[in-house]
């Protein structure tokens, strides 16, 4: 797992997740990013360079699968993902996914078109992601939003903030509620919130795990208690 530099949920959840897999096993490196928003200087943090030197690290403890657990591709555009993916895999010789392209695989597979949209960042950012994934076939019928786009502010959520942020975001024309950051701790929620109000919940961490337990082999990853999307496979490699 590539993770952002502020970043301090997704290495423990993510752990958690793949935990009952025998001798599956996460590892991590980070690329610095302050913060995040739609201007140059965001942008700039998320170059191929900044990847490559960090994931080369990775390979050093032979990981067969890399993945981006962030989500600027949700605002930058899923053709930037899709080609940073691209060049990771010619340049490291294993497969690369992101979170961003893993939530869109959920969608797929769940056949869910309609969403409400749960993030902690500004209202600008909560608008450009419900457009990049309006490019995708995907409709944003509601989004909740928090103002928060650094590393200390979405960590700082606790979870009654978290639990208000799905609470808030449940609506009846949506047949998901999508959680795009990796830095909110929704994951253990989400079992809770899909039973009391009958949805789907995916988190952009959960989906980042489930894509990658896919890619080293585990054609159906189940993992019980982490909601529908993880507790609807049958486990077997």
């Amino acid at each position: 797992m590539l993770t952002p530099s502020q970043n301090t949920t997704l290495e423990p959840i993510t752990s958690q997740l793949v935990r009952d897999y025998s001798g599956v096993t996460a590892h991590f490196s980070r690329i610095a990013v302050s913060g995040v928003g739609l201007d140059k200087r965001s942008s700039r943090q998320f170059t191929f360079r900044n990847f490559v030197s960090a994931a080369r690290l990775l390979l050093d403890a032979q990981v067969q699968v890399i993945a981006w657990n962030g989500t600027s591709g949700s605002w930058m555009g899923v053709g930037v993902d899709r080609k940073l993916c691209r060049q990771l895999e010619d340049a490291l010789g294993v497969p690369v996914t992101s979170s961003t392209l893993a939530m869109l695989e959920a969608f797929r597979e769940l056949g869910i078109q309609r969403y409400s949209l749960a993030v902690p960042y500004s209202k600008d950012m909560a608008h450009r992601i419900a457009e990049v994934y309006s490019a995708e076939g995907l409709r944003c019928v509601h989004s909740v939003f928090r103002g928060w786009n650094t590393g200390p502010e979405q960590s700082s959520m606790d979870e009654a903030a978290v639990r208000d942020l799905l609470e808030t975001a449940v609506h009846p024309e949506a047949q998901c509620i999508a959680v795009v950051c990796t830095n909110v701790r929704a994951a253990p929620l989400i079992e809770e919130v899909e039973q009391r109000h009958n949805t789907t919940v995916l988190d952009s961490v959960a989906v980042t795990a489930w894509q990658c337990l896919r890619l080293v082999g585990i054609r159906n990853p189940r993992v019980a208690g982490w909601g529908r999307l993880l507790g609807k496979g049958d486990g077997l490699p």
